[in-house]
């Protein structure tokens, strides 16, 4: 079958609203929805930062899921609750205990997948592993990875080749 790469949304607030307004206020709106540290501010303890429910329920607008679904990297919940707020059945794990879903379980140790389809907002700075374990080795039917825009910089040129996403979605 069709491998979805890093499937069908890795986006984060962006993109056409984008240009109509200042990038500062895009920024912050990023922030707002997906989380992350602003440029020149420290970063969260274990690079945590929660996504908002707008966030999930504006790629469910644009995106088609099934009725189960994976939320691997779920922290204190706020994706996966969205997620069943929407009907589907819902997955929650977590490397680190923060009150919400199976805790200790670190997806890259993961080798058989609770479900065919996952979306997370993963840890910014092992993006490039979640990605690579979801598609080589869990084969995932299709995977969201929620991403701000600045993970598409340069230094990942042969990984996006190699594993290339089928869709990017663009939130504000």
């Amino acid at each position: 079958g069709v491998r979805r790469a890093a499937g069908c949304a890795r986006g984060e607030a962006g993109g056409c609203a984008m240009t109509a307004m200042p990038l500062r206020l895009a920024q912050l709106q990023a922030r707002r929805l997906i989380g992350g540290a602003m440029a020149g501010q420290p970063r969260q303890h274990e690079d945590f930062y929660a996504t908002e429910p707008d966030a999930v329920r504006a790629l469910l607008r644009v995106e088609p899921f099934g009725r189960h679904l994976w939320e691997p990297a779920c922290g204190t919940g706020e994706l996966a609750v969205a997620l069943r707020a929407s009907g589907r059945w819902v997955t929650a794990s977590d490397l680190v205990p923060r009150g919400y879903g199976r805790a200790g379980v670190d997806f890259r140790k993961v080798r058989r997948a609770p479900a065919r389809e996952a979306i997370t907002n993963p840890p910014f700075s092992g993006a490039a592993a979640f990605l690579r374990h979801g598609m080589d080795v869990l084969r995932l039917a299709k995977f969201a990875l929620l991403l701000r825009f600045a993970w598409y910089c340069p230094g990942r040129e042969g990984l996006l080749d190699r594993l290339p996403p089928v869709r990017v979605h663009a939130f504000t």
